[in-house]
């Protein structure tokens, strides 16, 4: 499994890697944290990764069955053909956005 963020009912949102150098696992981050929660009735976990494995997934599966809900969100591998993503400024006001795409379409 790569990076992940796991969240239990209500918890802080947690970050969690694979670290051969500090010998850490996501999956031993995610054991640890539904072994902390598991007192919790109907304890929910909720998993967001950019790549997982079945390997990965058989190293916590057995703790995820002491969930009462589990949410697992997967990332995809971008495709190369594609066009990138631009996000328009979302907390700019339409005018002071027009503003900026003028400025920049001016400057170059």
């Amino acid at each position: 499994m790569g990076a992940l963020m796991t969240q239990a009912d209500g918890g802080r949102p947690e970050f969690a890697t694979n670290d051969p150098s500090s010998q850490q696992t996501v999956a031993g981050a995610v054991n640890e944290m539904i072994d902390f929660e598991a007192h919790r009735p109907g304890m929910s976990v909720a998993i967001a990764s950019a790549y997982f494995n079945v390997p990965g997934w058989c190293l916590i599966s057995g703790q995820l069955k002491r969930a009462g809900k589990v949410r697992i969100m997967l990332g995809a591998e971008p495709q190369r053909d594609t066009d990138p993503v631009v996000l328009r400024p979302g907390t700019v006001p339409a005018r002071r956005a027009r503003q900026i795409v003028l400025g920049e379409a001016l400057a170059g």
